[in-house]
């Protein structure tokens, strides 16, 4: 069975309605929906410089680098450049490689 079977058989309106419901209950005190309040770090405004050495300390060229990073070999050349910033996700994702850097190796997303 695809993917696509399973939304084949998927009613949208009867699960916005079943929201819609739900979501009235709560609000009116009949109902406890489960909810989490989540904080995270600011993203990290990374140097043209920090890039580079944490490139480096991983032993990577940038077309590797760009590549397990997910953005184009452009992208990483004006973070090296300091024409760009890494931003959003992929600042996460260098403080994960930059604290952790057997981080993708260990849980077999790439192998260098």
């Amino acid at each position: 069975m695809s993917e696509n079977d399973n939304f084949a058989n998927f009613d949208v309106s009867a699960s916005i309605k079943q929201g819609l419901t739900e979501m009235l209950e709560h609000a009116q005190g009949k109902r406890k929906l489960n909810s989490r309040i989540v904080k995270c770090a600011d993203t990290y405004p990374y140097s043209a410089r920090e890039v580079r050495e944490i490139r480096n300390n991983l032993n990577m060229t940038k077309p590797v680098f760009a590549n397990i990073l997910g953005v184009s070999l452009r992208t990483v050349d004006a973070w090296e450049k300091g024409t760009n910033m890494p931003c959003g996700s992929s600042s996460r994702l260098l403080t994960i490689l930059q604290k952790e850097p057997d981080v993708f190796q260990r849980n077999n997303i790439a192998k260098w």
